[in-house]
């Protein structure tokens, strides 16, 4: 079940994200532990929200993976990861010091959640750093394993086996979803959210706008990750008058709860005058990303009961496989798919930095 709901969420079946592009670099004289003078080679893999959700920098990043089943025959399908960009070299200036650092930075892949940086010596670049942001800066020698060669050539970016979920039906080409991509802003620390100074979010509210404009649309909810609710719960109350805060003193235990947390967010374009959306934090949705959905829509559609469901083709079951060896094998599975009646129901922000 915890498969299904990630599924749901990030499933990609449909969308590829072809060749992540070439990655740009820059050498800083201060900042690291690079030296001087020395050739450095940078490689860039875009993930999906599979691919980003099972990156890890001790254990990679998924490239094809080949499953076998209980029946003995085997199924190979992509783990996330765009086809990986050409290298990028750079040498160090010839100053003596050995405190250099660079800046890389690569042009957003609409569909990437998240980014695999490989760097070293030409030919044999290993895994540095994983980020939410397309872009970071490069302080030190890479510490990881898997090499940026063992990745191969072809874009593994698609699950044939998966069906799409709500985050690629809106980044998906011509969903008609509204997605904003946040600027790139400086290497390394990206482009926050935006307060509009009055208790607002910038971004969030051009979004809202759009929908609104061009389909008359009200979202009712916003997932996002723990990075993200924190930083809106900041931002909201930092750029809101005092009387935005309440401190709640319970003398009967002595003790004063203090934290603030954002938990709706006022829409005001919408046929109310006003709507309410729920901020929830979802444990499967990456920092640096956050998903509008829409539960109702203003218009009716014919024999449209849900804007989203799943359909069920069989529910949960469970396969006892026969014996085969000492151990007790079996399966449990479901045979279902997402079915979305208007994708420009959903929009996406993604490509966020944290602050």
């Amino acid at each position: 079940m915890l498969g299904e709901e990630a599924m749901i969420l990030g499933g990609n079946g449909s969308t590829a994200l072809g060749t992540t592009p070439t990655p740009t670099l820059s050498d800083v004289a201060t900042g690291g532990t690079l030296s001087a003078n020395t050739a450095y080679s940078v490689i860039c893999v875009a993930l999906t929200h599979d691919g980003i959700m099972n990156a890890t920098l001790a254990g990679g990043i998924q490239a094809a993976i080949t499953r076998t089943n209980a029946d003995g025959s085997s199924d190979t399908f992509g783990g996330g990861a765009a086809k990986k960009s050409n290298n990028a070299t750079i040498t160090t200036a010839n100053d003596a010091n050995a405190t250099h650092s660079l800046k890389a930075t690569v042009a957003a892949v609409t569909g990437a959640l998240g980014y695999a940086w490989f760097w070293g010596t030409s030919g044999s670049e290993v895994l540095g750093a994983i980020t939410t942001i397309d872009s970071l800066v490069i302080t030190a020698p890479a510490t990881g394993t898997q090499t940026a060669a063992s990745l191969g050539t072809s874009d593994n970016s698609q699950n044939a086996l998966a069906f799409d979920g709500l985050i690629y039906q809106a980044a998906k080409s011509g969903s008609g979803a509204t997605v904003f991509t946040m600027a790139q802003g400086d290497a390394g620390a990206g482009t926050p959210l935006t307060s509009d100074s009055a208790g607002g979010i910038v971004e969030i509210d051009a979004v809202l706008k759009e929908m609104w404009d061009t389909y008359r649309l009200s979202p009712d909810t916003i997932w996002v990750s723990s990075q993200e609710a924190l930083n809106i719960s900041k931002k909201i109350i930092a750029g809101s008058t005092n009387a935005a805060q309440r401190f709640v003193f319970e003398t009967a235990q002595d003790l004063v709860a203090g934290g603030i947390m954002v938990r709706t967010y006022l829409n005001r374009f919408s046929m109310q005058g006003g709507s309410i959306l729920d901020i929830k934090v979802h444990p499967n949705m990456p920092a640096g990303t956050l998903l509008m959905t829409t539960r109702m829509l203003p218009y009716p559609l014919a024999g449209v009961g849900n804007v989203m469901q799943i359909r069920t083709r069989q529910d949960y079951y469970q396969i006892e496989w026969p014996l085969r060896s000492r151990r007790y094998e079996y399966g449990i599975y479901a045979d279902e798919v997402l079915q979305n009646y208007f994708p420009p129901s959903l929009a996406m922000i993604t490509n966020i930095g944290n602050g």
